[in-house]
């Protein structure tokens, strides 16, 4: 892996996911009882934003397919026959 700040990211987003869930910030303190509902929302979206940049950033950007030109083996095409 690269020595770039991507390394250290799932260090550093875990940390602040769990420093807001210990020590919420005061503008919080308004909503009252749905103070523990929007701290959960705002983890839950660092966590699916993480994840998202995190997947991105690990595929490569030239992936190719192509079709495979040798015999396909008997078991596969007898899996393939019962999928169909």
């Amino acid at each position: 892996m690269k020595d770039t700040i991507a390394k250290y990211l799932p260090f550093i987003v875990g940390g602040i996911i769990g420093w807001l869930m210990f020590n919420p910030p005061r503008w919080l303190a308004l909503h009252g009882p749905l103070r523990t509902a929007v701290m959960i929302a705002l983890a839950m979206v660092l966590l699916v934003a993480f994840i998202v940049y995190s997947i991105s950033n690990s595929i490569p950007a030239n992936v190719a397919l192509a079709p495979h030109a040798g015999p396909v083996d008997a078991s596969i095409s007898a899996h393939a026959g019962r999928i169909q």
